[in-house]
């Protein structure tokens, strides 16, 4: 009895370790994430330490699906982004652009946009007039959801300003740039879980054996 119990409790092991393998494998499969904070004055008014935006990053079967979010700007009346610039170093021929949600873009462009210094190759637009008392406009507090379509995460952020964005509607009628503070690497966390999802499908086969 007690030699039926061990064995069932040794399967029940395995088949957890088999699960919790499956697990490890299916979220390092979609571990392709990152996120920039806009906190480095380059241009403009300079606002201070603070992190005017957020630029959340996915990879999915499309391309790359992001969400830009206008955080509390110091200082700022109305304050609104308009321009967001990124660097890609992959292939820009047969990347174009789809909006999700939020707030709509005006407008998406491909090549080499130079810009406060910085080469760039990606560029999305947002409203600049006041349209509808402003709501059209991705003021402080909004966010505009949106995938570059045949986009790669490898490729995006790889240069020394990985991003740039410019906030307008500043008090006084300023405007600031802004770009992300670091270049974020993606990969080695979805390597380590792809590893030890590995390592799991191992032990439960050595055990079996």
């Amino acid at each position: 009895m007690m030699t039926r119990t061990l064995s069932n409790s040794m399967m029940s092991l395995r088949g957890f370790q088999v699960f919790l393998a499956a697990v490890f494998a299916l979220w390092a499969c979609t571990a392709q994430a990152v996120t920039l904070n806009f906190d480095q004055h380059v241009q403009g008014n300079n606002l201070g330490s603070v992190t005017v935006a957020t630029l959340e990053a996915v990879e999915v079967a499309e391309g790359v699906q992001m969400t830009l979010t206008n955080t509390a700007v110091v200082g700022g009346f109305k304050a609104h982004v308009s321009q967001l610039l990124m660097s890609y170093a992959g292939a820009l021929s047969g990347l174009s652009f789809s909006q999700d949600s939020g707030v709509t873009s005006t407008g998406f462009s491909v090549g080499n946009l130079y810009n406060a210094g910085h080469n760039y190759q990606l560029e999305v637009l947002w409203p600049l007039s006041n349209q509808a008392a402003f709501k059209d406009r991705l003021n402080i507090g909004g966010s505009s959801t949106f995938t570059i379509l045949g986009a790669s995460l490898d490729e995006l952020f790889q240069s020394a300003a990985p991003a740039m964005i410019h906030v307008r509607g500043l008090s006084g009628g300023g405007s600031a740039k802004y770009v992300a503070s670091f270049a974020p690497v993606p990969l080695p966390a979805a390597g380590l879980m792809l590893l030890a999802a590995l390592g799991l499908l191992g032990v439960a086969r050595r055990r079996r054996a």
